[in-house]
């Protein structure tokens, strides 16, 4: 025993050797990222050549090739987590361009640098860019190549996200029953385990399948526990998103009153880009209801307030729909034409 004690480099070898082992079942099991089993196993190849138990010559080779094989969930370099960050600041600013950009340039610059989970969060996050901008069809192609790509190559973390946003997708192209069999993927490939962000977009799809589906109050319950749950989080962005969400929801129950205080309450949380795009359906929705009751001066105030809010997400298809539909109210003379060569 103390033979082998002494060839091990006694306590310092045993341990380093341990914590190798370690590293690697947690990183075969899933548990461990990849780069961070990675750097670990590294450290510990360095410790086993000071003692002496691996050539120094044989360690050397094992640093750039380790980082070439981290492969998955490994932390991107400096380079593209400045670029994506950037993205994601941009996207939250409303400069949907700008932002896609940065997200596509960050992408090309891991996927040249051999990183995979980096890329494929760049091209997730490209696809809320483009699903933002009104380019639905857009995000669901990059959204289901990305899928494809991560299923590929065992990226099992991105699936429920990458499933998510091509429920969204389904959702605004109005396929529900699409939708709710995309939902019920993401949330069965999490096994019960969402993280925050995800789990409250997975209440969001769910309660607009409900609204859809004719079961207003149901959505009601679902986003009143998500608005509570998002101010929590202090999230002004995400609560107004969700208090959109239910502004709707009570418009489908019929409850007008407790939909103009939603809607208020969500205009009032400084929203960014999420919340413009959902503001801006939420007052197109209460326009369409007014014009369909003749109301036509009020239909409009709705209309211009939905502008407005789809004007900040730089969505050019929802911005001509809406100049359209406010030169329809507009008496001949009355700035209708104006609104009509904007289209």
């Amino acid at each position: 025993m103390s033979r082998w004690w002494s060839a091990l480099g006694g306590g310092r070898g045993v341990a380093l050797l341990s914590a190798g082992a370690a590293a690697l079942i947690a990183w075969t099991s899933g548990v461990m990222p990849g780069w961070v089993a990675s750097g670990t196993l590294l450290g510990v190849a360095a410790g086993l050549a000071r003692l002496g138990l691996i050539p120094a010559d044989l360690y050397a080779p094992l640093l750039p090739r380790a980082r070439r094989r981290a492969g998955r969930g490994q932390a991107p370099s400096g380079d593209t987590a400045r670029l994506q960050s950037r993205g994601l600041a941009l996207l939250r600013s409303g400069d949907m361009t700008a932002a896609e950009d940065a997200l596509r340039a960050a992408e090309e610059q891991a996927r040249a640098a051999g990183q995979l989970d980096p890329a494929i969060a760049c091209a997730y996050n490209r696809g809320v860019v483009l699903a933002l901008s009104g380019r639905g069809q857009e995000a669901a192609a990059v959204w289901t190549a990305t899928r494809r790509e991560a299923a590929a190559n065992h990226a099992t973390r991105w699936l429920p996200w990458l499933d998510a946003g091509l429920a969204a997708a389904a959702l605004e192209s109005g396929d529900a029953v699409e939708a709710g069999t995309l939902l019920g993927r993401s949330v069965q490939s999490l096994g019960g385990r969402a993280p925050s962000g995800l789990a409250g977009e997975l209440v969001l799809l769910s309660a607009r399948i409900n609204v859809l589906a004719g079961h207003a109050d149901a959505a009601r319950q679902q986003l009143a526990v998500e608005v509570k749950r998002r101010r929590r989080q202090r999230s002004p962005d995400s609560v107004a998103e969700a208090l959109a969400w239910l502004a709707l929801a009570e418009l489908a129950a019929g409850d007008e009153q407790a939909a103009a205080s939603s809607a208020a309450a969500a205009a009032a949380s400084a929203p960014a880009s999420n919340g413009h795009r959902s503001l801006g359906r939420l007052e197109t929705a209460r326009g369409g209801m007014r014009e369909r009751r003749g109301d036509h001066a009020v239909a409009a105030a709705h209309y211009h307030a939905a502008l407005e809010h789809y004007q900040f997400c730089k969505d050019d298809a929802a911005c001509a729909s809406l100049r359209a539909r406010l030169a329809a109210l507009l008496p001949a003379g009355d700035g209708a034409g104006e609104l009509l060569e904007a289209v």
